[in-house]
């Protein structure tokens, strides 16, 4: 009966060792030597040194890890796609990107720290072989990664985004804007929304469309850069809700991220936009000018900051151009070209084009232009006082092509200096 209870006892206490071993989630690390560069996985990935793969024993196959280096403090994410480490000391084996990104490459090894971002139940990494057998005569199919391949292996077609072959010009990492900051003014005057594909960044101008790839995971986005930020030296790029959940990041919090310029903005900083805004109103060539002549302000005026290229926010509903009815008999003739949309109303959010037809120094003026518009049939007609300076548009439109019509029938209708713009 004792030795029974022995046993028993014996066997409670292996189960529980193995378990707290299966758990372990602080040891010693180190890195593939180069000669494995290209070779299979015992997953059957191919490995590559460049990208941020790691092998264990004790984490299934496609589990993210975060994988910390106790001496530094240094993070790095790396997705688990290989049976490994072969000595019993260590606890993970990294590529030599993670390992670099971690600062042991000359040690050789770290003490790192671990912690799961995201689980996984596609089965062990080693004796994958067995596995499978046994999954197979029980009448059981493996499961599958939870994460798309590693970089360049091919990414999610739900992220995917139109390719660019420009090169990468940054590489760091990035977090996002927590919920709080939603419907904030961001540092150019737009209003933060967390269902658009915006960023932050000190490092390109406002407007500017970058292409933000996941290195973990491969997972690509492309987010227009419309305010100063990230607070953190220790990052490159702060980016919306919208953003950070295409490309898997809002689990993690922070992911090592590459850049890579679309469109390059060209209006001015995120950053000391004031300063910025007042130098260019210093090198203004002249006031307005005086009575009804009107004064053309087009897109790129030095005394006003011009508007950024944009990408429609997720949240907008781009529906199709509605077929214009025709007008009555006694109606004046209507120079819309482009359907408008009338009588829609538009978010405060949208993003949204139209045509400045002139400017005045006077209010006045501004509004007998208004009303001469709207006897000629002109839709969505108001003003706006900037500075000193009183602006008369017409028309809103989600696109900018719409917009560009829609100005050439205003031109057409004796307003030689009308201009397509961003309005909203």
């Amino acid at each position: 009966m004792k030795l029974r209870y022995s046993l028993i006892l014996l066997a409670t206490l292996v189960m529980v060792s193995l378990h707290l071993e299966a758990q372990r989630t602080e040891g010693m690390a180190s890195f593939y030597a180069d000669r494995f560069d290209g070779l299979l996985t015992s997953t059957g990935e191919t490995f590559r040194q460049k990208e941020f793969m790691a092998a264990s024993r004790e984490y299934d196959y496609g589990t993210i890890l975060e994988v910390t280096n106790v001496a530094n403090g240094k993070t790095v994410e790396v997705r688990v796609n290989d049976c490994g480490p072969h000595a019993k000391d260590r606890i993970i084996d990294l590529s030599r990107a993670a390992a670099e990104r971690l600062g042991f490459i000359r040690e050789g090894e770290a003490k790192v720290k671990l912690r799961v971002i995201v689980p996984s139940e596609a089965g062990p990494t080693c004796a994958r072989g067995a596995w499978s057998r046994k999954l197979k005569a029980e009448g059981k199919k493996p499961k599958a990664p939870p994460i798309a391949p590693p970089l360049n292996q091919g990414a999610s077609a739900a992220a995917s985004v139109i390719p660019t072959d420009g090169p990468v010009l940054m590489e760091g990492l990035a977090s996002y804007y927590a919920d709080r900051y939603n419907g904030r003014p961001t540092s150019t005057g737009e209003t933060y929304n967390k269902n658009a594909l915006t960023a932050a960044s000190k490092s390109f101008p406002y407007g500017t469309i970058l292409e933000v790839t996941n290195t973990v995971n491969g997972r690509k986005v492309q987010v227009r850069v419309n305010d100063c930020g990230p607070s953190s030296d220790a990052r490159i790029i702060d980016l919306s809700r919208a953003a950070s959940d295409l490309i898997d990041l809002t689990k993690a919090g922070v992911s090592m991220v590459k850049l890579r310029v679309v469109t390059m903005g060209n209006d001015g900083p995120t950053c000391n936009r004031s300063a910025w805004i007042k130098q260019l109103r210093a090198k203004s060539p002249e006031p307005a000018k005086e009575e009804e002549e009107t004064i053309a302000l087009p897109i790129g005026n030095p005394g006003v900051a011009p508007p950024p290229p944009t990408v429609p926010p997720v949240t907008a509903t781009l529906s199709p151009d509605p077929t214009p009815e025709a007008a009555p008999e006694e109606a004046p003739a209507t120079y819309g070209g482009t359907p408008e949309i009338p009588e829609q109303e538009f978010d405060d959010t949208d993003i949204l084009f139209g045509v400045q037809v002139a400017a005045f120094s006077k209010a006045v003026n501004a509004e007998k232009l208004k009303d001469e518009l709207k006897e000629k049939g002109f839709v969505h007609v108001w003003s706006a006082k900037v500075g000193n300076i009183y602006r008369v548009f017409t028309g809103k439109f989600y696109f900018q092509n719409q917009a560009e019509d829609y100005k050439q029938k205003v031109r057409d209708a004796g307003y030689g200096g009308a201009t397509a713009r961003r309005i909203q």
